[in-house]
This record gives structure tokens, sequence and C-alpha cells, in this order.
């Protein structure tokens, strides 16, 4: 690697000297990875210090197989200049023999490597020193000896060297001569300046370098076998890595859809272009999201780029840091990478930081122009401030979507919440009285999701009598659940929970829902008429949120009390409850909300005190993989 020069004198010691020889290449070695950070299919790998051959600092592969391999040349004194005579000079051996010299070494590496049957796009030495004007005078713009226009005596030298005049006129026809390459000081600062560009940060250049040292000196570094990819490069620049989080907001099978306000109200406002902001809301369970969802699979069958972030998925939802900004930035520039990589060519090559969403979406923007937008959806905002109890990360967000870019669409669900909740920019841009309130279900959409559940309302036999109950029964959850969608479920799950035949009058003696009035007006008549155990297990649930094993709720609360009591106020509260494969939790986060308002701070006292009993349970009394969990809950994670 090094390659010292002779005949003036450096400030450099015999240790300086080679410790700056060592970062020149860890230089050059950087500029083969900045060039590829900023071109990410120029390489397929890359490996550093091969020890393979004479031209082994730096090899790498180029996407249509062909390779660079690069030998660097570090001179404490750039003004010593290479000649011919240190290029062909031969030291003898121990046994008094030539050893070969560096023109001879490079042509035999590099046709040991052509043998293979590799193409080989560019063998090249790389110094900082100056070439004297017996080289520089033969060389190309490109780097290349003109072989053939040496002198006679000079060429049948070098002829005699290289194995004759052929081979000697095609090594020097594919070796490449790069001098007088930019110094140290120089080459760092250009290379810090692209990798800023890339939106790299001074943390990220550190540790690359770092990596590059750690490359070099271990032949296994990165593992297996040294061979540097592109995700191991991103990694050392500490390039973020948009996360993949669960984006898709379940859609029941029961599902019916408001499509016919979704063409009169949405699609209108999609295809014109003319609004470039749709706020959707509704009262919690109303379908907002439920809609959302299924209208990005509308979208994506019609063609139409659609990318999304949902705040809230599910109580169920693992995903960790859901409400920051920065995960509803990655989010979306994680998707726009993936699915339409067309659509951000410009900045694709950018450390996708969540700071510079709006450069992935005016870029995106601008390629969709004359088309229809890209879509993106953000949905829950509510869940913001209720989960982390401020607004400030909605608005670093809403700073980095709006003014909404031309050829971009944003649609935003949340539910209707007190206006002072959103974020300025947002209700500037699209005040209350625009918003798209999704509509209750009418009957036709009722009897469509009824359908769903025919079979378990266990209907007469008798088809015409049949047919009459069932018409009736439409009208009866109609009438009880008022069109509301979260409703008209606890109604029938409240209908059902006995296996009985299900009847009208038996639908009609469930609480009833006014469409004008809250959910929370819904959660407060089932609060004051279950038991002061139907209390506690719902304070269990809104405090300790996780899915529980089917007996666990009873089992943690009866250790010392009636049983009989607990299993009772369970069947009061079972049509509000659901279970999945992880177990069972609320059916919707609305009645964790609604319980964790309860005035007075009923619900944190509650909660309080019900900790020693769950931890009891969780200790002596829970399936084995929840004793488990309780040892990781208490190093408080």
């Amino acid at each position: 690697m090094l390659g010292f020069g002779g005949g003036s004198m450096t400030s450099y010691t015999p240790s300086g000297a080679r410790r700056t020889g060592d970062e020149y290449q860890d230089l050059q070695s950087a500029e083969v990875l900045v060039q590829w950070l900023e071109q990410p299919d120029v390489y397929r790998w890359v490996r550093l210090e091969t020890m393979d051959g004479s031209l082994d600092d730096i090899q790498a592969e180029y996407a249509d197989g062909a390779r660079l391999l690069w030998q660097v040349k570090f001179g404490t004194d750039a003004a010593v200049e290479w000649k011919w005579n240190e290029l062909l000079k031969q030291e003898k051996g121990n046994k008094g023999d030539p050893k070969p010299s560096l023109l001879q070494k490079w042509q035999s590496s590099l046709n040991k490597i052509l043998a293979n049957g590799v193409k080989v796009r560019e063998a090249a030495l790389v110094t900082n020193r100056f070439a004297h004007s017996s080289i520089q005078n033969h060389l190309s713009d490109s780097g290349l000896v003109d072989f053939h226009r040496l002198s006679d005596s000079f060429q049948a030298s070098l002829a005699e060297q290289l194995g004759g005049p052929e081979a000697a006129a095609s090594f020097f026809a594919s070796f490449h001569f790069y001098f007088r390459e930019r110094s140290f000081e120089a080459l760092d600062d250009s290379l810090g300046v692209r990798f800023q560009r890339l939106g790299g940060t001074p943390e990220g250049w550190t540790n690359l370098k770092k990596n590059i040292r750690l490359w070099i000196n271990h032949k296994d570094k990165p593992p297996p076998d040294g061979t540097i990819t592109l995700a191991d490069l991103r990694a050392a620049a500490q390039w973020r890595i948009p996360p993949r989080i669960p984006q898709a907001f379940a859609v029941p099978k029961d599902y019916v859809a408001p499509e016919l306000w979704s063409e009169q109200e949405v699609k209108p406002r999609i295809q014109s272009g003319d609004d470039r902001l749709i706020i959707v809301t509704g009262s919690p369970g109303a379908g907002k999201s439920t809609y959302l969802s299924w209208l990005v699979s509308h979208l994506r069958s019609a063609d139409l780029p659609v990318v999304r972030h949902h705040y809230f998925l599910s109580t169920t939802d693992p995903t960790s840091r859901r409400s920051d900004w920065e995960t509803a930035a990655d989010a979306i520039i994680g998707q726009i990478r993936s699915s339409y990589p067309e659509l951000v060519k410009d900045v694709g090559t950018q450390n996708p930081r969540p700071d510079i969403l709006r450069d992935f979406l005016t870029e995106a923007g601008t390629r969709r122009t004359g088309q229809e937008p890209l879509v993106v959806i953000v949905d829950g905002l509510d869940h913001v401030w209720r989960d982390i109890g401020r607004e400030n990360g909605l608005q670093r967000l809403f700073d980095l979507l709006l003014p909404v870019p031309d050829g971009v669409l944003v649609i935003v669900g949340t539910q209707d919440v007190d206006i002072t909740n959103i974020p300025l920019k947002l209700r500037n841009l699209c005040p209350r009285d625009r918003w798209l309130e999704i509509p209750s279900l009418n009957r036709a959409d009722v009897l469509r999701w009824l359908e769903y559940h025919k079979e378990e309302l266990k209907l007469p036999e008798d088809g015409h009598h049949a047919g009459e109950l069932f018409s009736s029964l439409v009208d009866a959850f109609l009438d009880v659940g008022g069109g509301h969608p979260l409703v008209l479920h606890y109604s029938l799950a409240a209908a059902l929970q006995y296996g009985l035949p299900v009847r009208p009058d038996q639908v009609r003696a469930l609480p009833s829902f006014d469409p004008s009035s809250r959910m929370a007006d819904y959660y407060q008549v089932l609060w004051q008429n279950i038991s002061p155990e139907g209390h506690s297990l719902l304070h269990l649930l809104a405090g300790f949120p996780w899915a529980w094993p089917p007996d666990g709720l009873v089992q943690c609360l009866a250790q010392h009390k009636d049983l009989v009591l607990f299993e009772k106020a369970k069947c009061a509260v079972r049509h509000v409850l659901g279970t999945s494969p992880a177990g069972v939790t609320a059916f919707h986060e609305s009645l964790l909300a609604f319980v964790r308002a309860l005035p007075e701070d009923e619900h944190q006292i509650a909660a309080r005190s019900l900790r020693a009993q769950v931890i009891d349970w969780l200790t002596h009394r829970a399936p084995e993989y929840w004793r488990w969990e309780v040892r990781v809950g208490r190093t408080g994670q």
C-alpha cells in the first residue's frame, strides 16, 4: 500500500508516514463506498485489502459482473515524481534472483483475474504523487499510457519485462495510472461534503471510516468473508433504515363499505386535483379507520400509488413508538422507496431521515404531474395526544406534510375531537366545515351486514317465515344501533351470547344508541348497569391492556372472592370484549378510553389497587409463558 517518495525532506516521522498512508488508503476506499451510496446500483460488492495478488487494496464488482481493481500508493512528499525506473525496478531476492517489478506484479494479478473469465473494467494505480514528464507526456486523459508512442528502445525494455510487445501493449491499454490524486486533506473534505449531501451525519461519517479500518484489518469483516454489501455499507454509514411496521388495519369480513358516499364525496376530490387535503372523521367505532383501509385496497386496485400510516391498529399491536412523528415519517418514506422507487429516483440515494420526508413527497409529486396523485393516508390522529399526552410530534409531522406538494393528496383520519387538538396548520388548510364524516349505515347497509351473520341468528326452517323474521331483525338492529357499526356489533354479540335463536323483541330490549350522541354515552349506560365486579374487570382491562388468557381476567380478580360473581360480571360485558389467538381484550379501544377517562381519577386509583393482584396472578396462576413475562416486567420493560 505505501510507496514513500525519496530525495526530499518531509515533516512525517516513520510512524506518522505509515499511519497517514493507511488513512489515505482508507479515504480512497471511502471514495468508492461513497460513490456506491450515491449510485446504489453501481456495485454488487466491494472488498478491501483482499490479499489477492497485487491489485488488492480495493476491489469491487460492478452490476454487470465486471471488476474494479485499485492499488493505492501514498507518498509522504507528493512532489517526488514517479519515474519509469521505479515502476520497472526489480530488487534481488534472498537467492539473488530478481523479484517482480511493480509493473510485473500488476500485470500478473490482472492476467490471473482475466484468465478466470472475469471482465475487468478498471485496473489502476491510485497515488497522490506526481508523474515524471516521461510518463505524463504519454498519458491520456483517462490515465492510459499510449505504449506505441513510446520510443522504440523503451518499448523493447517494457516488452522484455512484460512478456513481449503484444502483452505489454495489452497491459497498458487496460491499466490506468491516476497520478496527482487529491491530497489527504482535500480528499477527506470533499468526501465529507458528498456524504453530507446524501443526508449523512457527522456521526455516520466517523462510523463509516471506523468500519473501513475494521474491514481492512480483518479478512472476515464484515462476516463471513469480508465482502461488503450495500446493506453493510448503509449500516456502517448509519443510514436510516425505515422500519417495516404493520399498517393493515383489519377489515372485518362483515364490513359494509359506504360505497355510494365514497363515490360521491371522496373519489371526486381525489380525481379533480383541486383538493390536496381531505380530512375524514367519525365517532369511535363509526368505521373511519376501516373505511380508510378499504380505500387503500380500492385505490391500489385502480393502480393509484398509495402509502399510509396508522397511529393505532389494535389493542394487541406490539409496535413501539407508533405515535412518534419519526415513526410516521419513516413509515411513509419506507413505503414510497419500496413500493414506488421510480417516483423518488432523484432522492432515493439520500439517507432516508424522517426530517426529509418532504423531499421524498415533492419528488414523487413532481413525477405524478398530469396523473392522479400519490395518496398519503395518515389515520388515528386522536390517538397521539390520548396515548402520549401531547401533540408536538403531530405538529412536526404536518410541518413536513403541509402545504401538500403538487401531485400529492393527503387524506387524514381522526375522530371528531376537540378542534384545538388538531395542528393549527391542518385546521387552517382544511377547516372543520370541510371535513367528511363517515355516514351511518342505512337499512340496506344493515341488511347486507346482517346477511353475513344469517346462520348465527338460527332462523326457522320455514322460508317465508324466516324471511319475514329476518326483515324484522334488520329493523330491530337498525333501531337499536342507529346504524353505528360498533354498536351493531355489540348488539349482535349480546343477542348471540346465550346461543339461542335471535328474535326482534330480544334485540329491542338491548341498550339503544342515538346516532347524534357519543359512544361515551353508550358506555356510560353499560357502566351504570353492571356490578362492581364488572367495574373491576373493565378497570383490569384498561389498566393492564394486554391480551389476557381466556380465564385470566376472572382468575386474577377472584383469588379471594366469590368466583361466581366475577363469572356473572364477565357475562355482562362479554359483548364488548374481543378474542383473538393472542387472548382476550376490549373489542374496541374506545371502551378502554372511556374507562381511563372516568371522573375523579376512579380508574387510576382502581388500577393501582389491582397491581398487587396482577403480580400475584402472573407469578402463581398464569400460564408458564405469562410467568416469564412478569420477570421481564419487573425489570421495568
